[in-house]
């Protein structure tokens, strides 16, 4: 049971992923995470943790949209399933009895719903750009105990190249413990800085 979502998340992704492996390419996504988790209660005894460290992101995008061939918008939305690679580092807790960090690793899979975007001489300053907003439902395996991680998250890209971009997310967890760890404050929120580039 500890790991259904995780499989059902992969079986989602093979599915999505070998209905488009003709037209779709893979993208990699590179980033480091900052943030905090815990219970993010202003009358708690007990102050959140600081976390964070790198993550690495696969997915199998189709091709961006070209610019429209009149000045204006095109949008085009689609979804793109992904697999993350990641570590996440966090300060010492009462679980662990010792002060410090702890690091552990974290494998997921997960699937973006996204509003594609390019744009030709729009606004005031007549930019032209291509990107995409987005949010993502993900499941991760963390830990030597192999526990489930739940996120959500919201993010956007934008191009700087035809196979180079930047970007940010901001994500929401919930680490499912077991009975003995119950007590924990598991909630996390993080932001994310990447760069990406096509494969």
């Amino acid at each position: 049971m500890k790991l259904a979502a995780l499989s059902l998340a992969s079986v989602l992704l093979a599915t999505t992923g070998s209905a488009f492996a003709d037209e779709r390419r893979t993208h990699l996504h590179l980033g480091g995470m900052i943030g905090a988790r815990g219970d993010f209660d202003p009358m708690a005894e007990k102050e959140p943790t600081l976390l964070g460290g790198p993550r690495l992101t696969l997915g199998w995008e189709n091709p961006m949209l070209e610019y429209p061939e009149l000045p204006g918008v095109r949008a085009a939305f689609e979804l793109t399933p992904e697999v993350l690679l990641g570590a996440s580092f966090e300060e010492g807790t009462r679980r662990d009895r010792r002060g410090g960090l702890r690091a552990e690793g974290m494998l997921g899979v997960g699937l973006r719903g996204e509003l594609r975007l390019a744009q030709l001489r729009q606004g005031l300053m007549k930019l032209s750009m291509r990107g995409s907003i987005y949010v993502a439902a993900r499941a991760f395996v963390i830990g030597e105990q192999r526990e489930t991680l739940g996120e959500f998250a919201f993010g956007e890209y934008f191009l700087v190249s035809r196979t180079a971009r930047i970007g940010f997310e901001l994500h929401v967890q919930k680490r499912l413990r077991d009975a003995a760890t119950a007590d924990e404050r598991e909630i996390g929120v993080l932001t994310q800085l990447y760069v990406g580039w096509t494969l």
